[in-house]
């Protein structure tokens, strides 16, 4: 189910003079302008893999009452169709133990021979994560919300709660109630805990395409922590094949699980977000390319080894521009993702399944020095300096990208442009760099304020040893904030 990694906390930087005020009581009010608004509930595209659902539908635990669960239910099976084993889920009933609160679920009362939905709510609203997001993980897990038919295996593991795609599922999480309770709880765990794990909101995130690592991996922009949970819990990021073929088989290198997600989400519960009058709302053009930031570098000469199709894009449905290419015809490679090869044809770029070609005079390279798209980076003003003795500037965000690195010296000070997790762009030597931002402070950002009442200025942040007392008026510039603290 999940691939996790324990990250540390990274470490704050020491502040030199901060105000005592609690900005949320409006000591302060900024000047500059307000932050957008939020985010819609869930986007209507998934290509990018950085926003799947917003954390406020995601974390509704009173999104269902059990009635309209149950509703639910029986829209999607109207008529259960199972004559022997278990009922379909709109049926089925067990008694629910009590549960006691815990340090991410509240209580649940014990109840004799309660329904699916009941079941589902209760623990919904216990554990603060939407029934709605429940429904949806058991049916991209089993399909055992309109299963007619169900088997004992699909409530035994019914969330799939751990149950790893590389080994068995553990006895101790199954059986329905099990499986709801403990993978609803945790969701809680995750989002309370972010540092365990090795998908994190607001940075940049390796994602894999598929639990085969010959697929590759590209990088994610995790906008928000409900994104996040997901990718902890199905560690997988759906490629163009996938979403091109709506609810179907993509390739080799396809995944399905956070694909099946929205496309369901959406279907049942926010069908006026999706970019289509019907179908899977997670559904591409069968031709669209792969931005540069997900296709990994490579060079070489493709040999078909097989007479084989080249295609516009990197899916086997894409038949615009297609060419039939013959047995033993070379190509130049110029990249790769996932199970395809990217060459080129004259002024064309086309695509070869990697099966289809033998590669020689090099091999597909990693794309450590892959820049990600404009589109994926947040711009980003200031003045930084470098804190460290020797800082490696790069030439994209990765610590294996060696291409053109430079070694930036404490004290040395640069223009940033641009953030991409926890890597800066900085203007050096009239070129961007990347750089990694635990190495750098901010020396000045454009963010005005001024003191709405009398202010201490204190050296530290600490109740004690006032500096200096701002009046009431007077402007200040805040450079960076910690808690109820600024430094200015």
């Amino acid at each position: 189910m999940s691939l996790t990694s324990a990250v540390p906390e990274r470490s704050l930087r020491r502040m030199a003079m901060l105000l005592v005020a609690v900005l949320s009581l409006g000591v302060l009010m900024a000047v500059a302008p307000a932050s957008d608004a939020r985010a819609a509930e869930l986007p209507s595209s998934i290509t990018d893999g950085g926003y799947i659902i917003s954390d406020r539908e995601f974390f509704n635990g009173g999104a269902m009452t059990a009635a309209q669960a149950q509703s639910f239910l029986e829209a999607r099976v109207p008529s259960c169709k199972a004559t022997t084993g278990p009922n379909c889920l709109r049926g089925f009933k067990a008694d629910l133990p009590a549960k006691a609160k815990d340090a991410y679920c509240d209580a649940i009362a014990a109840k004799k021979g309660a329904r699916a939905s009941e079941i589902i709510v209760a623990v919904g609203k216990a554990c603060g994560i939407s029934p709605k997001v429940i429904l949806v993980m058991l049916q991209k897990e089993q399909g055992l919300v309109t299963s007619t038919k169900p088997t004992d295996w699909s409530y035994r593991a019914s969330m799939g709660m751990n149950c790893p795609d590389t080994a068995p599922c553990s006895a101790a999480s199954a059986g329905f109630i099990n499986q709801v309770y403990l993978g609803a709880r945790q969701q809680q765990v995750y989002a309370k805990n972010p540092t365990r794990y090795g998908y994190r909101a607001g940075q940049v995130n390796t994602v894999k395409w598929h639990p085969d690592s010959a697929c590759g991996t590209s990088k994610v922009f995790i906008k928000n922590q409900a994104t996040a949970n997901l990718y902890i819990y199905t560690p997988y990021r759906p490629n163009i094949a996938a979403l091109a073929a709506g609810y179907a088989q993509g390739d080799g290198c396809s995944s399905y699980g956070n694909r099946n997600f929205y496309n369901y989400y959406v279907q049942w519960f926010a069908p006026e977000v999706s970019p289509h009058d019907s179908g899977a709302a997670a559904r591409v053009d069968a031709c669209t390319v792969p931005v540069d930031a997900d296709i990994a570098a490579g060079s070489g000469t493709a040999t078909l080894t097989v007479a084989s199709t080249a295609r516009r894009a990197p899916v086997a449905t894409c038949a615009t521009g297609a060419q039939n290419v013959a047995k033993g015809a070379t190509f130049t490679v110029t990249g790769t993702y996932g199970s395809w090869v990217r060459v080129v044809s004259g002024s064309n770029r086309l695509w070869l399944p990697k099966t289809s070609v033998k590669v020689t005079s090099g091999t597909p390279a990693a794309g450590a020095c892959a820049v990600p798209a404009e589109s994926s980076v947040e711009k980003a003003t200031g003045t930084v300096v470098v804190t460290a003795d020797s800082l490696n500037a790069r030439k994209a965000p990765s610590t294996s990208c060696e291409t053109d690195r430079r070694s930036l010296t404490k004290g040395q000070m640069f223009e940033r442009t641009a953030i991409y997790g926890v890597w800066w762009r900085l203007r050096v030597g009239g070129a961007d760099y990347w750089a990694h931002s635990d190495y750098l402070n901010v020396q000045s950002v454009a963010v005005k304020a001024f003191a709405r009442g009398p202010v201490h200025v204190r050296p530290a942040a600490a109740a004690g040893g006032a500096v200096v007392t701002l009046v009431t008026g007077a402007e200040v510039s805040v450079l960076q904030v910690q808690g109820s603290w600024s430094e200015v």
